[in-house]
């Protein structure tokens, strides 16, 4: 099968062979589906804070092969789904699992810098935007929900600077995540 892989993929593993897969049955304290940068991350930390705890990760492909590997190794906050998130844990909790989500990076960063890991991170923010009158105000909830809780993880931006920023033709609305 000809498995699609993105630049960083073919860079660490070119046409490394697929591993074989999990036959029978195993147990495990903890078992992480997925080797993505949630998986990996989530795996690295449960180590870190039990060294005995029996961690078991799974993945179908290659680690990073899925999203994590495709998008060119964003790592993106929960604060976008801070709507959603309250609806399903309330705002107190909601609000402390976005910022759970933005130390993550920061951790992350930590990480590769103590260990000397190239990753080429750097910490620039997103831009949420729109480009076309359909999408304007898909972030309206969002944006009220967050201003209900008291946070500021974005900051509105005028289609000239988000042009300046990107060099975008036909932005007519954006917002910038913070950092």
């Amino acid at each position: 099968m000809n498995k699609h892989r993105s630049f960083w993929l073919e860079e660490v593993a070119g046409d490394a062979p697929d591993a074989p897969p999990l036959e029978g049955s195993s147990r495990a304290e903890v078992a992480i589906i997925g080797g993505g940068f949630v998986g990996l991350w989530t795996a690295i930390r449960l180590k870190e804070m039990e060294p005995a705890c029996d961690v078991a990760l799974l993945e179908q492909d290659i680690c990073g092969a899925g999203a994590s590997g495709r998008n060119g190794g964003f790592l993106l906050s929960w604060w976008p789904k801070l709507a959603s998130l309250t609806k399903l844990f309330g705002p107190a909790d909601a609000v402390q699992i976005c910022r759970e989500s933005q130390s993550a990076i920061h951790e992350i960063d930590e990480f590769c810098q103590q260990r000397g890991i190239d990753a080429d991170f750097r910490r620039g923010g997103w831009l949420w935007t729109a480009t076309s009158r359909a999408q304007l105000g898909a972030w309206e909830g969002v944006l009220r929900t967050c201003e209900k809780t008291g946070v500021e993880p974005f900051q509105r931006l005028e289609p000239a600077e988000v042009g300046r920023r990107r060099r975008l033709r036909t932005s007519l609305s954006a917002h910038r995540s913070s950092r």
